[in-house]
């Protein structure tokens, strides 16, 4: 009598924990993590907004719209209920996609435009890279075919008079 007392108590003290922990993970709240993006020169700041309790991984793609479809990756960290600047550097002029995740450990949790066997919790970000319907002519270098200018903003130095 008392081993199976014993044994109906363990079951019920140890039935709520193993129900945490097997568990099927939440879904992930839309509104819990957010990016934005902004263009600065050719730099593309991708703005996160952590409002969940876990550290985050989150990886950052830029994907251009045009031939040759080049792609920008990067990947940061965001600390719970905080916002982190994440930039990719040195972009070429165009079109771009950005897309992003942001992902925990501590659970199966993820947001942004792709995730691992979910739903998207955000649509891609377009945003545009310098001046993309004429192209950059960076290449080229100076053309500056006169030189600089005297004092007086005559060529009298260039020509020698």
């Amino acid at each position: 009598m008392k081993a199976s007392v014993r044994t109906a108590v363990t079951a019920v003290v140890a039935a709520p924990l193993l129900a945490t922990v097997f568990a099927a993970p939440a879904n992930a709240a839309p509104e819990d993590v957010t990016a934005s993006a902004t263009v600065e020169g050719k730099n593309i700041t991708v703005t996160v907004v952590n409002g969940s309790p876990y550290n985050l991984g989150c990886e950052i793609t830029s994907m251009r719209d045009a031939e040759p479809r080049f792609q920008y990756s990067t990947h940061g960290s965001v600390d719970p209920y905080s916002t982190e600047d994440i930039v990719v550097f040195d972009v070429a002029t165009s079109d771009y996609k950005v897309h992003w995740r942001c992902f925990t450990v501590e659970t199966d949790e993820q947001w942004g435009t792709w995730v691992l066997g979910a739903q998207p919790t955000a649509d891609p970000i377009p945003l545009t890279v310098g001046n993309a319907l004429t192209g950059s002519l960076e290449m080229l270098g100076s053309l500056d075919l006169w030189g600089s200018l005297d004092g007086d903003g005559s060529v009298g130095a260039i020509l020698g008079s």
